[in-house]
């Protein structure tokens, strides 16, 4: 039976000689979250290398896909430049206000398979069965099916999908869930991490998804300087715009631990921001007296707010556990010079 399968598979992967798919920016809105590359008909090897000239010049982290399939291994290729580029996925098609249905079927699952997110538009179908017509196994075909099989597997979705029985309907819900196929990962910053710096301790959380040209942040840095102050650093990708932002930093505590956290907005006493190798930094400097008690603290939200026009807020939120609040202490015995 798994040897069927294989054949299958083999013969899918033959190539399929048709018109490109063709490619165009799409918005929304007038917002550049709303905007998507839309690749829209049959994959081949032409689509690849006009993606990868156009995309870069085109809005939006994301990618529509409105496909029947096409040639195999350039579909491939596509997901493995979609992945490389950290752009999104989504099945859909142009619509008035907001995606249409579209469908995915047979070798766009492999582009789609690329997207850090990957999501279904209202109504959309994704489906992989075999060709209608079945052309000779060749040595190219293996390689295409380990190109797919390492694919898959590096987006964490199982590989059992293309052995998948019923193999001619769409995927159901529950087999997008059981695939692995469905995936929206959640804007979060790490626990905090303590290494030495200059003398003294720091404590820094790492953003665990991928930041976009409107939400920068990628790190936040907590360390103190002498006895009574704390500074939180904000990391971005790419220079701010201007410097005239607004700084804001609130903090929730929990006392005593069986009621609602309480929200604390804390007067900052100074803002400076700079940049350095394509990188933009905030530095917020305030009395350490200025936070409730540590042991109660249970999240801190930093924000440095400028316009659209300027890049938009920098922001970090940090929830906070046991380790964290003992790692802000360990900083606050050990300022940095």
């Amino acid at each position: 039976m798994r040897s069927k399968r294989l054949l299958f598979l083999l013969l899918f992967l033959s190539p399929i000689h048709a018109a490109a798919a063709t490619i165009e920016n799409v918005c929304f809105a007038n917002v550049w979250e709303s905007c998507s590359i839309v690749v829209d008909g049959t994959i081949t090897a032409e689509t690849v290398a006009d993606f990868a000239t156009k995309q870069s010049q085109m809005d939006g982290g994301s990618v529509m896909l409105n496909s029947d399939g096409g040639d195999a291994a350039a579909a491939i290729a596509l997901g493995e430049l979609i992945r490389e580029r950290g752009l999104s996925t989504f099945v859909g098609t142009k619509g008035f206000g907001e995606p249409g249905s579209g469908v995915c079927q047979n070798a766009c699952l492999f582009a789609y398979a690329g997207g850090e997110a990957r999501y279904l538009a209202s109504g959309s179908r994704l489906s992989f069965s075999g060709p209608d017509t079945f052309a000779a196994a060749s040595n190219e075909a293996v390689k295409d099916v380990v190109r797919a099989t390492a694919l898959l597997m590096a987006q964490s979705i199982d590989p059992a999908v293309l052995l998948r029985e019923d193999a001619s309907d769409p995927f159901s819900d529950q087999e997008l869930e059981q695939f692995n196929l469905v995936y929206i990962p959640a804007r979060a910053f790490s626990a905090l991490v303590l290494e030495p710096y200059n003398g003294g301790l720091v404590a820094f959380s790492e953003r665990q998804d991928t930041p976009y040209p409107y939400d920068r942040a990628t790190h936040l840095t907590a360390y103190c300087r002498s006895d009574t102050d704390i500074r939180f650093l904000l990391t971005a990708t790419g220079e701010f715009m201007s410097d005239r932002g607004s700084a804001e930093i609130k903090v929730w505590n929990q006392m005593p631990v069986d009621q609602p956290a309480v929200e604390t907005s804390i007067v900052i006493d100074e803002v400076a921001t700079w940049t350095n190798d394509g990188r933009g930094f905030v530095e917020f400097t305030l009395d350490r007296d200025a936070l409730p008690d540590i042991a109660t603290l249970t999240a801190i939200d930093v924000s440095y707010h400028l316009s659209r026009a300027d890049g938009s807020r920098v922001w970090a939120r940090i929830d906070l556990v046991g380790m964290d609040r003992r790692m802000i202490g360990s900083v606050l015995e050990n300022c940095i010079s």
